[in-house]
């Protein structure tokens, strides 16, 4: 299922998201250098897969917790699939552009975040993401539930 949010409705850092201990983590190891973050390409289709994986190629990331981040960029009509963990949920922040995110085509426009919730079939699943009649550039950010509370702001210590 996709829904469809105002980007400022999503606020929060990486870190709050981290579970328990590894809260306390250095924002320091969570640095990439740009040149180390591997590239897929396919025709109008550039993924930089910052963690997780994206058709075969894997991020140089070493998680506190499993997730994926890619910033997916798309020309004019072009389109990608974007393998996700069956267990995962995830979120598209459209960054530019407009575009259609899912099976059924849910439309986005720069400002849009889509928040999609894992299937119950336990297998790993894909989401279609579409430029329209704009080039599309966004991030995706997926991962497994932690089922713990989240902190909101800091100082965390």
């Amino acid at each position: 299922m996709i829904h469809v949010l105002p980007c400022g409705a999503l606020r929060g850092s990486l870190l709050d998201a981290l579970g328990g201990v590894h809260r306390v983590a250095d924002e320091g190891d969570l640095l990439l250098a740009e040149l180390a973050v591997p590239v897929r390409r396919q025709p109008g289709v550039e993924v930089r897969v910052f963690s997780g994986a994206s058709g075969g190629v894997t991020g140089p990331t070493k998680n506190f917790v499993p997730v994926t981040m890619v910033e997916i960029r798309l020309d004019l009509g072009a389109s990608v699939r974007q393998d996700l963990t069956a267990d995962y949920n995830a979120v598209i922040v459209v960054l530019e552009g407009e575009g259609a995110i899912g099976a059924e085509g849910k439309f986005v426009t720069a400002g849009d975040v889509a928040w999609l919730t894992r299937g119950h079939s336990g297998k790993a699943s894909e989401v279609a993401i579409r430029a329209k009649d704009k080039p599309l550039r966004a991030l995706v950010y997926a991962g497994r539930p932690l089922h713990e509370a989240v902190v909101a702001r800091g100082p965390l210590s």
